[in-house]
């Protein structure tokens, strides 16, 4: 199995960013749901890919200028069925008395998950919407509400319909984790939050959901694990920066990614596909302190890739922890839920 990825790993590399632009989550029946109706649920996230970027990339495809509405040129664009989610976050008081879409609603004296003090004399207040005067909020008001909301006559009704006010979608704008947090658990939460509430509370995502139903569960993307949008499927920390810590460490999104546990709190998808390099815990990038000539067990080495005889990796817990994943996942289940 890791000798055809080592062989084919350019291949791969491609047809995953082609085909999944930046994250797809899996469920797939098991066997025994394999008699309900055969359908497996697929979310495709691309990350920033707004109504803008959607259309550039039809024109880039060849299909002619369009105005307005979903348009085509793009494969996703011939779907019916549409649905709409809001994913504006939330907006708190800091001990200076502004609001920011980055506050828990914790004082931060403790930086592990959920074990601050709430904030004083704090009570969650929905409305009204409080976007701000800034885009990471900045108003003061204590009258105002806890969440940014969306105001359709300042903003726009849809993206080709401006607003009275062009400054507003600027204020408060949401983040890649408390987004991506709404769509698996439909919660809204702070910027910066993985898979927390704003009292950073853990959530249920659906591919928890879709473990206790049964089903095989998949988490593939075209960037790190420990990016936000993967992240927040997986993992459940109050800071997006937690990329990874030293196993048992758990307060970290690539620890939480790896681990199971008996009670469901912590959960390890069937198949976990990601990019990135194996050394590369702190999400920095063209690092050459991080390449494969620093890894005594590297075998075979080239540009770009890295083989790692089974059984010898003892240097890095992430690469040690994602080998014994490959070890015990059945090499037809990866390669049959991933493509």
């Amino acid at each position: 199995m890791i000798q055809l990825f080592e062989r084919f790993s350019r291949q791969t590399a491609l047809l995953m960013a082609g085909l999944f632009a930046a994250l797809i989550l899996v469920a797939t029946p098991s066997p025994a749901y394999a008699a309900g109706n055969g359908v497996n649920v697929i979310i495709m996230i691309g990350d920033g890919m707004g109504w803008e970027m959607a259309r550039a990339a039809a024109v880039a495809n060849g299909a002619p200028l369009y105005q307005n509405g979903k348009g085509r040129g793009l494969s996703f664009q011939n779907l019916t069925g549409y649905g709409l989610v809001t994913t504006y976050g939330t907006t708190i008081q800091g001990p200076n008395g502004v609001f920011s879409d980055g506050n828990s609603a914790l004082d931060d004296s403790n930086p592990v998950t959920g074990q601050s003090s709430v904030r004083p004399g704090f009570s969650f207040k929905a409305t009204p919407f409080n976007a701000g005067t800034t885009p990471t909020g900045g108003a003061t008001d204590p009258s105002l509400g806890n969440l940014v909301g969306y105001e359709p006559d300042r903003g726009g009704p849809n993206p080709w319909t401006p607003g009275s006010d062009p400054e507003y979608i600027k204020w408060s704008y949401p983040d890649s984790a408390n987004t991506a947090t709404t769509l698996y658990t439909g919660v809204k939460s702070y910027n910066n939050a993985i898979g927390v509430d704003i009292f950073e509370k853990n959530l249920t995502t659906i591919l928890q959901q879709a473990r206790e139903l049964g089903k095989s569960t998949g988490l593939v993307t075209s960037v790190p694990i420990t990016h936000a949008t993967p992240g927040a499927a997986t993992a459940t920390v109050n800071r997006r920066a937690k990329y990874d810590r030293d196993f048992p460490a758990l307060d970290n999104i690539l620890q939480e990614a790896l681990v199971s546990d008996e009670d469901g709190s912590l959960f390890l998808p069937t198949v976990l596909l990601g990019g990135g390099h194996p050394l590369d815990h702190e999400n920095t990038i063209n690092d050459p302190a991080r390449s494969c000539d620093a890894i005594p067990e590297a075998a075979n080495r080239r540009p770009g890739v890295c083989y790692f005889p089974p059984g010898t990796i003892t240097t890095s817990t992430f690469v040690r922890q994602t080998m014994s994943i490959c070890r015990r996942t059945p090499p037809t289940t990866a390669m049959a839920t991933s493509f």
